[in-house]
């Protein structure tokens, strides 16, 4: 009796595993039956830059995997004028200037050594970035022998990519054991994008990218205009995408000194401060590890220049001077107004191909005087 009691028992346990398997499965075929026939839908909740996550994860790894023996440490200023010297080009979307690791002809005209220069830039650093950087490679285990350092005005003050003391790239490192996004699929073919609750920005092309999918889009909270667009073009053909890609990166890289004064003033003394020690520190760091450092400070337009006060500017200067000098560092100037002339810009910061070519030269005439 007890014998057949439990071998039904095990019959019926085996029965509603089976039929909660095959429920299962059959529930998640059905999602998917109807996320396939139904319009995707993008709910968005305004969080990760996911674009950006991607490119620090990308060049980081990358970084470590090849050990460099010399290192850039810059924001777009240096971007753009490594590409499009390089590639003699202007013509740059997004992936191709975030993406980019070279420093060709760095190497080729004033380094003219075997050591292949891995270009660490990323859009809108601020100097307390690129100590994060380079601290987290030495935390690896990874000590380059040299790290050229690439700063500008706007590296120290830009009020555009942060809030508060935090970054993309701090939440990127501080976040690594945490996802930043998820999918969550729906009924009506809904996916709700989840995010990380430190980040602000949403690069909404990414979950184009991911699912392949042309989306009706619905969002949760404002939207900008840009997302928007930048989200739609990339359901595009790839090459009409590109493209339209390429088109909108140089508009929106057109001169726009009311924006930049927007960003620049009032200059925030707190955050200029913390700046000012971040350099401070990131020299000590380069110091402390046998590192040597040069500090290069990037060529600006005089229409940009033009926006910071005298004053400030006067100040600002012998800041920078006092503590390379106190610390025995290399420091290369291209004060504004000084070999540049605001032809040698794409717009009133970043450099087109044939200032970037120039600054090149420069720089290479500027280091041969120095040894």
């Amino acid at each position: 009796m007890n014998h057949s009691l439990e071998t039904t028992t095990k019959l019926i346990i085996r029965v509603l595993s089976s039929t909660a398997i095959l429920t299962t499965v059959l529930l998640f075929a059905t999602i998917l039956l109807i996320n396939q026939i139904a319009p995707l839908r993008y709910f968005i909740v305004r969080g990760a830059a996911l674009g950006e996550q991607e490119y620090i994860r990308k060049k980081f790894d990358e970084a470590v995997a090849s050990e460099p023996k010399r290192l850039f440490l810059g924001s777009s200023l240096l971007l753009c004028a490594t590409r499009r010297a390089d590639t003699g080009t202007d013509s740059d979307s997004p992936h191709q200037l975030e993406d980019y690791r070279f420093a060709r002809t760095f190497d080729e005209k004033i380094a003219q050594d075997k050591i292949v220069t891995y270009n660490l830039a990323l859009s809108g650093l601020l100097v307390s970035d690129y100590k994060r950087l380079l601290a987290e490679l030495l935390e690896v285990g990874r000590c380059p022998k040299s790290v050229y350092i690439f700063v500008g005005f706007r590296d120290f003050i830009d009020n555009f990519r942060l809030d508060g003391a935090g970054s993309h790239v701090s939440v990127f490192f501080d976040g690594r054991s945490t996802p930043l996004t998820r999918y969550l699929p729906g009924f009506a073919g809904n996916y709700l994008l989840e995010h990380h609750e430190e980040l602000k920005t949403v690069f909404l092309y990414y979950a184009c990218q991911i699912l392949h999918r042309p989306p009706q889009l619905q969002a949760d909270g404002d939207l900008q205009k840009l997302e928007f667009d930048r989200l739609v073009q990339f359901n595009f053909a790839e090459e009409k995408r590109d493209r339209l890609m390429k088109r909108r990166f140089r508009n929106d890289m057109q001169s726009d000194l009311v924006a930049y004064r927007k960003r620049y003033l009032p200059i925030d003394s707190a955050k200029l401060d913390r700046e000012m020690q971040s350099f401070e520190s990131l020299l000590d760091l380069c110091a402390g590890s046998g590192i040597e450092a040069k500090v290069v400070f990037m060529p600006v337009s005089s229409g940009n220049a033009g926006l910071l006060p005298g004053a400030f500017q006067e100040q600002f200067w012998q800041r920078l001077r006092s503590l390379t000098q106190a610390r025995k560092v290399a420091l290369y100037e291209f004060p504004p107004g000084k070999d540049f002339q605001d032809s040698d810009f794409e717009d009133s910061v970043h450099l087109n191909a044939e200032g970037a070519k120039k600054f090149w030269q420069c720089l290479k005439e500027q280091t041969a005087i120095s040894r």
